[in-house]
């Protein structure tokens, strides 16, 4: 029992603070296990997940996304 308690508490600590709109192509690569240079390259300027470019012009990957991605889902055409 005491280790399906550590597994519940290690998931729920990995949840994200509601509220959150958007995410930056760092946060999404660190969950991701990805290169900043693979999501930002391969995924947002190919088109491959939906993003925005923020007034800086930055890519920004809206709340729904970032959770689609960290639960599993694919980058299109993956």
């Amino acid at each position: 029992m005491t280790e399906a308690v550590e597994e519940l508490h290690a998931s729920v600590t990995k949840i994200e603070p509601a509220g959150k709109e958007f995410y930056t192509t760092s946060e999404l690569a660190k969950v991701l296990g990805a290169s900043h240079f693979t999501v930002t390259e391969q995924y947002c300027n190919q088109g491959r997940i939906e993003c925005t470019k923020d007034g800086n012009g930055k890519w920004i990957i809206p709340a729904h996304e970032y959770q689609r991605l960290r639960r599993g889902g694919r980058p299109n055409g993956s």
